[in-house]
């Protein structure tokens, strides 16, 4: 089975987190994104891509389940999905989230 990959922000390095560096990231690894809001509470019943994803978070926190493991993404985290991968999704926290969705280039 194909690996999903995530990502930690490394402040020390990339500094603070925030929406361009986010993008800039995400471009120079090849990765077309659109901006979302999704508000607390918000679920994604179980679902897959035909193609290779990210989801990247600027605020707020985001938890995927996928194969029985879940991994709650925070500001500067994004997860690398590879197609076919069956997962589900929720907003956790009160507090809205900044998703960059994208696919490769």
């Amino acid at each position: 089975m194909a690996q999903v990959k995530v990502t930690r922000w490394d402040a020390a390095k990339d500094g603070p987190v925030d929406e361009e560096k986010m993008k800039k990231k995400l471009a120079a690894l090849g990765f077309e994104v659109k901006r979302y809001e999704f508000p607390a509470g918000k679920t994604f019943d179980e679902h897959s891509h035909g193609e290779y994803k990210v989801d990247a978070i600027t605020s707020g926190q985001f938890e995927c389940t996928h194969g029985g493991t879940s991994v709650v993404l925070k500001p500067g985290d994004y997860l690398e999905m590879p197609p076919n991968v069956a997962h589900s999704a929720k907003i956790v926290g009160s507090e809205t989230v900044v998703l960059f969705d994208g696919t490769k280039k």
